[in-house]
């Protein structure tokens, strides 16, 4: 069903106006980089490499927007202003009634977006237990789509920056609606934190609408590293394996398809304590010092 024009025009307008707001603030702040860098770079030849950065980013901002409000598309357009948070989920299975069977959540800090783009550490962790504001929010959501018998993946941005309009630091923000399961090995990362059977779950649903295994194992921290191909690492992908001893569930090989956004190298680990998954992180992705 098309949205009405009279509905489109003023949504997109203030979306859009919206978005200028925070874009003049991004090159404004670009051009205030600018000026401190320069106070700086009289005798520092890598500074003045910076401040020149600097300079032409804010003059690339600045004539983005100036072509795209002289020349507007055709098409309408909603642009989203950017948001501040780390993303948080709330994956799971309900039935034909739309009750929650199973439900877990995991949490990724870094941006996705730098994770492809300038390769950050890849990394991600499935919760212990559901907070309860993500339980609450997931659910509301589950309600509001009429979801029932699917797998679910939602997606929800947990405030880093206070946003006007949409919430204070550590506010729950919607972020993404999937009728479909977590990618990658999210779904064994599931069962390895949860001691649960996600596969299992589905076709108990599917075949008789409801659970008919218990699931009473502990409750565990299951985090992921993927490391990139061609960087020199502390250690390899066995050694790291070894490190872990029982704690080590998954130390393999990810598909090329998916490699871009998750790393070549897969290590999976279970952990009590999040100390544990931060020592491991930091393991996991420490690099080689050059002698």
């Amino acid at each position: 069903t098309r949205v009405p024009d009279w509905f489109v025009d003023p949504l997109a307008f203030a979306l859009t106006a919206a978005f200028t707001v925070d874009t003049v603030r991004s090159v404004q702040a670009a051009l205030d980089l600018r000026e401190v860098l320069t106070r700086l770079t009289e005798e520092n030849e890598e500074l003045r490499r910076l401040a020149k950065r600097a300079e032409v980013a804010a003059a690339f901002a600045e004539e983005d927007l100036r072509r795209f409000f002289q020349a507007p598309p055709e098409a309408p357009y909603l642009m989203e202003e950017y948001v501040s948070g780390s993303v948080t989920t709330y994956d799971g299975v309900c039935d034909s009634k739309g009750e929650v069977l199973f439900a877990a959540s995991h949490v990724t800090r870094n941006s996705i977006m730098d994770m492809v783009n300038e390769h950050v550490p890849t990394y991600y962790y499935v919760d212990k237990e559901v907070p309860a504001d993500v339980e609450a929010a997931g659910r509301a959501t589950l309600k509001a789509f009429g979801a029932a018998s699917r797998v679910f993946h939602l997606e929800f941005f947990r405030l880093t920056e206070a946003k006007p309009g949409l919430g204070d630091v550590g506010d729950i923000v919607a972020l993404e609606v999937n009728m479909r399961p977590a990618g990658g090995y999210t779904p064994d990362m599931l069962d390895f934190s949860q001691s649960a059977d996600v596969y299992q779950i589905w076709a108990d649903m599917v075949a008789f609408d409801e659970l008919r295994h218990a699931y009473i194992g502990p409750h565990r921290y299951c985090v992921y590293a993927g490391r990139r191909d061609g960087v020199r690492y502390d250690v390899s992908l066995g050694q790291l394996e070894a490190r872990c001893g029982d704690r080590a569930r998954l130390f393999t090989r990810m598909p090329d398809a998916l490699a871009g956004t998750m790393g070549n190298q897969v290590a999976i680990a279970c952990f009590d304590r999040m100390e544990e998954v931060e020592l491991f992180v930091q393991a996991a992705f420490r690099l080689r010092e050059e002698r």
